[in-house]
């Protein structure tokens, strides 16, 4: 009976954990969008602003991304 309830409640525990996970990805995903379409006066300000992003994630890590000009 106790194993049954351990394997319970770390199924539920891995369920919340991808939750967790799907959540911030698409938050993310979001972000990167609207700093896509923005438009910066100099390269470093983008840089900048990816690093403050890459910074407040817990489950997910940003390659390196291309930074193009226009």
């Amino acid at each position: 009976m106790a194993i049954s309830t351990k394997c319970r409640q770390k199924k539920a525990d891995l369920k919340k954990f991808t939750q967790s996970i799907q959540e911030e990805f698409l938050k993310v995903s979001k972000q990167v969008a609207r700093l896509v379409k923005e438009e910066f006066e100099q390269r470093s300000l983008a840089e900048l602003k990816i690093k403050e992003l890459a910074a407040k994630l817990k489950y997910h890590k940003i390659p390196d991304l291309e930074i193009t000009e226009s």
